[in-house]
């Protein structure tokens, strides 16, 4: 996963079961950062840059891929990230 190169916005891509996840995934990589040094939790870190996470469906008999969710991520509350469904899958 590559982020930072400078531009306003970026996209990457992450292996999960679940829009919810793929956020749990990144946080997972940030904790494998050698010697790394935030004044926020990974969650609250995550949450500050992921603002819409899209998750693909794949069916291994076909291989196609679909939409299956689209979620804006507003924030964290209660030690939990605040996911608000934007497209009905």
């Amino acid at each position: 996963m590559a982020a930072n190169n400078g531009a306003e916005g970026i996209m990457t891509t992450v292996h999960a079961y679940s829009a919810r996840h793929a956020l749990y995934r990144i946080e997972q990589l940030i904790a494998l950062a050698p010697d790394a040094k935030f004044e926020q939790s990974p969650r609250e870190l995550v949450a500050d840059f992921a603002k819409l996470v899209v998750h693909l469906g794949y069916d291994e008999e076909t291989r196609e891929r679909w939409v299956d969710d689209v979620q804006a991520v507003p924030g964290v509350e209660d030690c939990e990230y605040v996911l608000e469904e934007c497209v009905a899958a």
